[in-house]
């Protein structure tokens, strides 16, 4: 009966309301109900016809709750007020709406996980549409009433933003990168790092600022080891997270690492290598070099502080200095021994590559021929006598070496030897022997010497003939 009457009541535009502070009910305009009702503790419980309720959400947004209750409670006299400070929402209306509206409410607050959607940038960085998506959003929430949920993270390392919000939000979010993911121009610009090497330095921007490759279109970074400058070609925001990079590793203490390297030495002596190496970094006068070193390493016997000094701002690459670096050397197996920061190792390693080099050589081979030329006649008379006197007998022979045959054998000796020969025999009386030769020498000898020698020194070569004798 009493659900009739407060049906009854509100076809004329009347409602039973309680008051605050009274125990009883009254009955006033539909119009001004909401005004005179009091808020209930409990709607269920409550005895009148119109009721009001301040409902507290948990997480959803009052704004957003309000527009579907807006359409249950749409009669006159009926208020849906949000209180967005409070997280509240302030109902009034017949009581069976009321309870309807409460219950869409439960359905509407509940604890609903966000979204997780990633989105590739492909033409900017996502550093940069990070940075801009969180500008427009401030700006939106100060200018209109609608206030973005979701939160924007930058991903570099994969070229993608992470986007968490609520599912309808996906595609707000979605269409606003797309918006910003411009392709920027490519701009190139040169840095000169001085804390670290200049091939250390290139290789952090690289993993650091330009990401993978298939996201790093229009990048190029080119390491000129002639003035230890890097040149990059990238975006205006790229260049600015090269710009931070090197500022925080200018920051960083200078050299604090220390290490050992050896460097070998393979075409020089490693005595005279490592004495021109303190003269370079030291800045003292260089002995007069042969045309030999001036030929190979290039330097000029007379210059002073062979290498620049450290570089300023505008262009030159960081040097070794004496003072920064300990050398020494191990004549055993010729290498030099060098301990200091990483930078400058790297720079002393370039500086002996380029002055130990290889030496041009030249073979100098030599033909040397000895020609002689020398006629000889030999004549040679022997003779030999023998005869008797008083019983005696005697002999007169000359002994020059031809060999005179014996005449008391009565026998003629074999012919020998080269020449002439004649053999006159009285046997038992006389010998004579006649030999004659003329002997004609042309003859040639042959040398082949060689000698190897460094391009533009003095070589000495020496030819010698050895003759056995008895």
């Amino acid at each position: 009966m009493w659900a009739l009457a407060n049906r009854l009541l509100l076809s004329r535009k009347l409602a039973a309301v309680q008051a605050s502070g009274e125990e009883a009910l009254g009955i006033v305009a539909l119009g001004e109900a909401a005004k005179v009702a009091r808020i209930e503790p409990d709607v269920r419980a409550a005895r009148a016809g119109f009721v009001k309720v301040l409902h507290t959400l948990h997480y959803a947004d009052p704004e957003k709750t309000a527009e579907p209750l807006r359409a249950l409670l749409a009669g006159e006299g009926t208020l849906v007020q949000p209180i967005q400070d409070a997280h509240q929402i302030l109902l009034a209306g017949a009581k069976p709406q009321v309870i309807e509206a409460l219950e869409l409410v439960r359905m509407i607050d509940s604890p609903t996980p966000p979204a997780v959607a990633a989105f590739r940038i492909r033409n900017s960085t996502p550093t940069a549409v990070t940075a801009l998506l969180e500008r427009v959003t401030k700006a939106i929430e100060q200018v209109g009433r609608f206030k973005p949920e979701g939160v924007a993270l930058a991903e570099p390392a994969s070229g993608t933003i992470l986007v968490v919000a609520p599912e309808p939000e996906l595609l707000w979010w979605k269409e606003q990168i797309e918006r910003f993911d411009q392709v920027q121009p490519a701009v190139t610009r040169n840095y000169i790092p001085r804390r670290f090497s200049i091939r250390e330095t290139a290789k952090l921007i690289q993993e650091v600022v330009r990401g993978p490759v298939e996201g790093a279109a229009g990048w190029r970074l080119v390491e000129d080891e002639l003035t230890g400058t890097l040149v990059v070609t990238a975006t205006s925001a790229q260049h600015e997270e090269v710009e931070r990079l090197l500022a925080r590793l200018e920051s960083s203490e200078p050299d604090a690492r220390i290490a050992l390297r050896a460097f070998p030495i393979r075409h020089r002596d490693v005595d005279e290598f490592l004495g021109l190496l303190e003269s370079l970094l030291k800045g003292v006068p260089l002995p007069a070099a042969t045309n030999n070193e001036e030929g190979a390493a290039g330097l000029n016997p007379t210059a002073r502080d062979a290498l620049p000094a450290p570089p300023s701002m505008i262009g030159g690459r960081p040097v070794p200095e004496a003072s920064d670096l300990s050398l020494s050397k191990d004549s055993g197996t010729n290498r030099i021994l060098a301990v200091g920061a990483p930078r400058l190792l790297d720079e002393l390693g370039r500086l002996i590559h380029e002055l130990d080099v290889q030496h041009p050589q030249v073979l100098v081979e030599t033909l040397i021929v000895t020609l002689s030329d020398s006629e000889t006649r030999d004549l040679a008379l022997e003779l030999a006598k023998i005869g008797t006197q008083d019983g005696a007998l005697w002999r007169l022979a000359s002994l020059f070496g031809a060999g005179v045959p014996d005449a008391t054998d009565g026998l003629l000796p074999p012919a020998g030897g080269s020449g002439l020969e004649g053999v006159i025999l009285d046997p038992g009386s006389f010998a004579g022997v006649l030999r004659a030769l003329e002997t004609v020498n042309r003859g040639r000898t042959l040398h082949i010497p060689k000698v190897l020698v460094n391009n533009n020194q003095t070589a000495h070569l020496d030819s010698l003939l050895q003759q056995p004798f008895a």
